[in-house]
């Protein structure tokens, strides 16, 4: 099958390269040096998970109002009209990449928390993404385009 470029076929493989991802488990001998080096680590590019730990970064695509699971990593947005994705209460230093690929504008819901000081933060136009961590205290934005 020859390789379109377009936007589907760049979700459509993530997803697949993540699905495969979930299925693995590096399992390594259990050794202490007294720290953590990089060589504890495993990078394959865009993810990088301790060695012995599974791969557990979910994409899902939405085109619905949708509440963020725990489980869930990325979350692209493609509804028809406006929605809403809430985010739930988390651990700190858990982060969602949401991304809106649709025409429509999509709000994202802190739930309990704000994000960066705000109760709700807007994907207005199309290919808009917002990249969250939460601290402890509020979500905090790391990244955006």
């Amino acid at each position: 099958m020859a390789y379109k470029n377009t936007l589907a076929d760049r979700v459509f493989e993530l997803e697949r390269i993540i699905r495969d991802m979930q299925a693995v488990k590096i399992e390594t001998p259990e050794v202490d040096f007294g720290q953590e080096t990089d060589f504890d680590y495993i990078d394959l590019g865009c993810i990088k998970f301790r060695r012995g730990e599974e791969a557990t970064y979910n994409l899902v695509t939405v085109t619905d109002t949708y509440t963020a699971l725990r489980n869930d990593r990325y979350i692209i947005a493609d509804p028809a009209t406006a929605k809403t994705i809430t985010i739930p209460t988390s651990d700190i230093g858990k982060t969602y990449t949401i991304k809106n690929v649709s025409a429509s504008v999509i709000t994202v819901d802190g739930g309990d928390y704000n994000i960066d000081g705000a109760a709700t933060q807007s994907l207005a136009t199309q290919y808009e993404w917002i990249k969250i961590l939460f601290d402890g205290t509020e979500w905090d934005i790391v990244g955006q385009g």
